[in-house]
């Protein structure tokens, strides 16, 4: 906030986990958060993550991150995330 970091948490928000390591093409996570819930335990910043240029809860209460296209790696797993946000989705690879 005004270029100085800070943290939060959301207070709800939910997984729906589907992992199969035989079954990669079977596999999906899903997570849904309620940002409605996000608190910094400073209520500047918990009314500014609440407003149109962060969060915009009254619109879009909730935010979703889906991680699918699981594949083996050397040290584990990836997979493509897709954050949706404010309506707008976003894909990228998670190593």
């Amino acid at each position: 906030y005004e270029g100085k970091p800070f943290e939060g948490a959301f207070g709800s928000w939910s997984a729906d986990v589907a992992f199969y390591p035989e079954a990669l093409e079977r596999s999906k996570v899903n997570v849904t958060v309620d940002t409605r819930t996000a608190s910094t335990g400073k209520k500047l910043y918990d009314d500014s993550l609440k407003g149109r240029e962060w969060f915009s809860v009254t619109d879009f209460p909730q935010a979703t991150v889906v991680l699918s296209d699981f594949k083996q790696a050397a040290t584990g797993y990836t997979a493509t995330a897709t954050m949706t946000l404010k309506g707008k989705a976003v894909s990228v690879p998670l190593n």
